[in-house]
Order: structure tokens, then C-alpha cells, then sequence
């Protein structure tokens, strides 16, 4: 049985049974160095590519402004994970509702004057001055996840019903897709669906529930492509055809190219070929075609292993952590991983349409670099605390 019953009864194994709440005696170790030496691996992989990128030419700027820019992002994420991993992870039960609203408040104010500013057509950024944007749709995911852990850590026994356990949390997530909508931010509202309901449906929310508002999604979904911007439907379009490589659904068809063109081995760092044509964000969404051009198949493949290890990383820590927050904690932030690399790797394989997706660690966005590195501070932190063993409550008895 799972942690909360319900939908989680299918996970047996990670989430025993048991009432983590009053758990005391939590022992600090070491934290997982796995995780931390994926990350940097990944992050390092990020500023190489950055430079890689032709965003300087397509943008007109110094051919180093990117990988500055980038390698600076990567050098205050370590400092941040850092931090991160050095708190104790109980402080963000504390904070987590004062984060919560807090993003939602920097939501709201992209839309002022003065204050936010649009990036590609949606209003996203909030103005700091002097080049820097803050994005809060990054910080949005990290808080609801830790909205859901504290709040599944206290209602553990009504996650089953409809109230408390289904109704609370749809009304928090309509909140967030509907400030992500009207950016506009499609991709953001898709991967904040899923990110809930998937840890919905661990905590015991019951499957009925979920799956009825999983079938209005798509019709909701239709809604979205019909009546919202033009480029919607033309992305679901490129799917389907073929009109040349300087027509309007070309990017499918350059995203296979770029793919198809680096063999098993590549053509070597800095040295990819698709890369010199007008083709958009190589640096960003696009990312992972110029590491299969530069790296090969086996560069690419090696890349989705380590992001599929660092995955399966942080369901081990949450299945290992002493307390039910820390649980739901380290499962949000693994989840939230894995749904953002499926969809950035589909994009950048022709399977989904393209989104604005960005690929964890590697593609260029500071925002996006330090609140992933954030968020794996807090995951390392969760790896070091482990529950007492009955060796160790043996010792204290005696002692």
C-alpha cells in the first residue's frame, strides 16, 4: 500500500506503509555525491554547448556573450546548490506556503507596467535592470512542489477524499494555469498538469478523481489550439508535413536532419554543420539536436542515461527519506525532472510539437540553471538525513 492509499497503492515499494509526521531521530550523513557529480557533469555539458551555439551570430552578439553569460548562471547554481545542501531541508516545510504565494504574486506581476516584460511574444520576465530577468514560472514548479509536500505531510489520512484530498489542489493548479495561459505560456501549464498529477496521484488522491479531469483536459486542451495564437495548430502541423526546409513547418523536418547528420560519433564539438543555418535556439529549446550533431548517437544516448540515472537517483531518496515531506519532496523534484527532459527530448526529435521546453542543466537560461541547481541542493540535502536504525536506537538505550 502507498503512502496515502488510492493511486499510490500501485507504487508498493517506494512509499511503504507508516506515518512519517512524528518520525524523530533523523541522523545526518553524507549526501548522495552520484547525484551531485551528474549534475555538474550536465552543467559543465551546458556552458561547452552554449558556446557551441550560433545564437551569437543569429542575435548579432559578441561571439562570448553567451557562454560569459551562461558560465556565470553555472558558477552562482553550484554556489546555490551549495547553500542548498548545506539547510536543513524541515526549514522549506516553514517556508513553503509563504513560497507558494509569493510566486504567484511575481505571476501577476509580469503584467505590470513598467515592471514586466515580454520575451518572444509572452509576458514572462520581470525587469531587474542592467540585462537581468527573473522568470517566476521556474520558481512556480519548485513551489508547488514543495506546496504538495507539505501539504500531503499533513493530510496523509484525507488524500483520499474529495475535499481536502482532490478540490484543494485543483483550485491552486487553475490558479497557476491560468496566470501561465495568459502570458502566454502553454508548455508551463502542460508541465505543471502533469507535475501535479502525477504526485497527486502517489500521495492516494483516488484514480477516479484524477482520470475525470484528465478527460476534460483534452477538450480544454482543443479549446487552446483552436481559439488561442496561430503558431499553436502550425506546431501540431509540422508533425504532419513536409513543405521544404524554408517553410513555415520546417522545424520537424530540420530537427531530424540535425539529428540524422551526427552519425554514431558526431562531427565533434564545435563543429556541427545544421548548426550555420537560420534555424532558431540552439542554445535553448533546441539543444539536444546540436549535441547529437556534435556528439553523435552515442553522445545523445549517453546524455539521456545520465538524466535517466539522476531520475531514478532521486526516487531512491525519496524512498529512503525518514519523513513523509521529505519523501514527496525529493519525488516532486525527480518527477518534475523527468517530464521536463521527455518533453524537451521529444520536441527535439519530431515526436511532440514543439514547446519552449528547456532541457534541465544544458539548455541556455539562467533562470531555468539556478532554480534546478536549488532544487538538487534540497535533494541532496534529503539524501544526507537518513532515519535511525535499530542498531542505532540499540546504542542510544544503552548509552
Amino acid at each position: 500500500m502507498g503512502l496515502g492509499g488510492g493511486g499510490g497503492d500501485i507504487f508498493p515499494t517506494l512509499f511503504p506503509v507508516g506515518d512519517y509526521r512524528n518520525m524523530q531521530g533523523l541522523q545526518r550523513g553524507s549526501p548522495d555525491n552520484y547525484v551531485l557529480l551528474i549534475v555538474f557533469v550536465l552543467t559543465c555539458l551546458g556552458v561547452i554547448m552554449a558556446y557551441s551555439a550560433p545564437a551569437p551570430i543569429k542575435y548579432s552578439l559578441d561571439h562570448f556573450y553567451i557562454i560569459k553569460r551562461h558560465g556565470c548562471f553555472a558558477a552562482v547554481g553550484f554556489a546555490l546548490l551549495l547553500i542548498a545542501r548545506s539547510i536543513d531541508y524541515h526549514l522549506w516545510k516553514k517556508l513553503a506556503v509563504w513560497i507558494l504565494a509569493s510566486s504567484i504574486v511575481l505571476l501577476i506581476l509580469v503584467f505590470v507596467p513598467g515592471v514586466g516584460e515580454s520575451y518572444f511574444g509572452a509576458a514572462s520576465l520581470i525587469n531587474l535592470g542592467h540585462g537581468f530577468h527573473f522568470e517566476p514560472t521556474e520558481l512556480a514548479k519548485l513551489a508547488m512542489i514543495l506546496y504538495l509536500a507539505y501539504s500531503f505531510d499533513k493530510k496523509q489520512e484525507k488524500m483520499k477524499t474529495f475535499g481536502p484530498g482532490f478540490i484543494s489542489y485543483m483550485l491552486v493548479l487553475f490558479i497557476f494555469i491560468i496566470l501561465f495561459l495568459e502570458q502566454p505560456d502553454l508548455s508551463s501549464s502542460i508541465i505543471m498538469f502533469l507535475l501535479v498529477f502525477s504526485m497527486l496521484f502517489v500521495a492516494g488522491t483516488r484514480v477516479k478523481y484524477l482520470f475525470s479531469v484528465f478527460l476534460l483536459f483534452f477538450p480544454f486542451l482543443y479549446y487552446l489550439l483552436i481559439n488561442g495564437p496561430a503558431y499553436r495548430l502550425r506546431r501540431i502541423a509540422e508533425l504532419f508535413t513536409w513543405d521544404g526546409p524554408h517553410g513555415i513547418c520546417s522545424h520537424i523536418m530540420h530537427s531530424l536532419m540535425s539529428l540524422g547528420t551526427g552519425g554514431a560519433f558526431g562531427h565533434g564539438l564545435f563543429a556541427g554543420i545544421h548548426k550555420q543555418f537560420d534555424y532558431p535556439d540552439y542554445h535553448t529549446v533546441f539543444i539536444f539536436e546540436l549535441i547529437a550533431q556534435e556528439m553523435g548517437a552515442v553522445g545523445a544516448v549517453a546524455i539521456i542515461t545520465l538524466f535517466i540515472v539522476l531520475v531514478l537517483k532521486g526516487l531512491r531518496i525519496a524512498k529512503a527519506a525518514g519523513d513523509a515531506f521529505g519523501k514527496f519532496l525529493a519525488l516532486g523534484i525527480a518527477i518534475l525532472i523527468g517530464i521536463e527532459v521527455t518533453l524537451s527530448v521529444g520536441v527535439d526529435t519530431g515526436v511532440i510539437p514543439t514547446k519552449g521546453v528547456l532541457l534541465p542543466f544544458i539548455s541556455y537560461g539562467g533562470n531555468s540553471l539556478l532554480m534546478h541547481c536549488l532544487a538538487i541542493g534540497i535533494l541532496l540535502n534529503i539524501s544526507s538525513w537518513r532515519p535511525p536504525t535499530d542498531s542505532d536506537i540499540h546504542h542510544r538505550a544503552v548509552h
